[in-house]
Formats: structure tokens, sequence, C-alpha cells
């Protein structure tokens, strides 16, 4: 994330960061095939700082396998993507 667009990362840090701005943010878990597994965030943020969990659950609070996840991060002007892995 960068300063400029509002969200800063926090270096080492897994959550969202700081949003310097009120702004709309969606946060979006996918499958290795792309299949949509949850939305964890999908609104406004005022400005502060935040840590996003993921339980491992998908849209109807079932337990996913073990695997590689990807999310996705929309804020106002920005999207950002990153890959993790959910072991067991």
């Amino acid at each position: 994330f960068q300063a400029e667009d509002g969200i800063r990362d926090q270096p080492r840090s897994r959550g969202l960061g700081d949003v310097y701005k009120r702004q709309d943010v969606t946060i979006t878990i996918y499958s290795i095939l792309g299949q949509e597994i949850t939305v964890l965030q999908n609104g406004i943020l005022n400005a502060g700082t935040y840590n996003i969990s993921w339980f491992g659950t998908d849209h109807y609070g079932n337990k996913v396998p073990s695997g590689v996840y990807f999310y996705e991060v929309r804020s106002d002007n920005r999207i950002q993507k990153g890959k993790m892995l959910l072991l067991k």
C-alpha cells in the first residue's frame, strides 16, 4: 500500500495497516482456482489502524482446507493482491 493512496502497510504486519482517510475498503479471499471464499471487509473505514483476521472459513462459516489462498484489498483508488498459505 502507498501512503498517498490513503492506506499504508506496516512493515512485517499482516494486517490492513493504517487508513489515513475515510474510504471504502473491500477485502476478499479467493481459492487457488479463483473462487471467492469470503469477504472480510466491505464498507467505509474511517482513518485509523486496522488488523483484519481470517480464520480459515468461507461465507457460511465452514472451515476451508489447508492450501494456498489469495487476498485482494480494494480501496478507493488502489488494488493490492497477495498470496497466503493456510496450514492447519
